[in-house]
């Protein structure tokens, strides 16, 4: 079944975040940072990945173009997910983030009871502030637009004094 716009625009606005990539590459001698590093994207990011493909699959069951496909977009999610190699894209960030001390203290607190609460908990507040914060936003729109008015013509004519300048 090809739709009018074809299955893949509507596949990479589904995916948005999801990060997909590549195989993983052979493993190499790790530092200890870099392990610690491995070590937290795995205890954190883990939820991650469940609510991202939860996300992905709450996109699609709602999307008609491809809603009946639904079986074909998990078996395919979980497929990729596998080949990914999360924790080594993320260990560069993360260390660039954290001290190894730093990152030893937070995997202990992670640990803790507190600790999986907050790992539980805490994708959904972000989700939430940022949904609030966009519709807190989009209340102010019209603000916004009025602030931006100036600047455009300022660019605009900027622009236009500029190409009135080429021979």
């Amino acid at each position: 079944m090809r739709t009018s716009g074809g299955v893949w625009p509507v596949m990479a606005l589904l995916l948005g975040c999801a990060g997909i990539a590549g195989a993983a590459e052979p493993a190499k001698p790790l530092s200890s940072h870099a392990q610690a590093a491995r070590e937290l994207c795995r205890l954190v990011c883990g939820a991650g990945s469940l609510q991202t493909g939860t996300e992905i699959m709450s996109r699609v069951h709602g999307n008609p173009e491809i809603g009946d496909m639904e079986d074909v977009v998990r078996g395919w999610f979980v497929s990729a997910m596998k080949l990914w190699d999360r924790e080594g894209e993320m260990a560069p960030d993360y260390m660039a983030a954290f001290s190894e001390q730093e990152m030893r203290d937070l995997l202990a607190f992670y640990r803790t009871p507190l600790g999986q609460k907050a790992l539980a908990k805490l994708p959904e507040l972000v989700r939430k502030e940022a949904e609030l914060s966009g519709r807190e936003a989009g209340a102010h729109e019209a603000e916004l637009e009025t602030l931006l008015g100036p600047r455009l013509k300022e660019l605009e004519d900027k622009k236009k004094a500029e190409e009135e300048k080429k021979p």
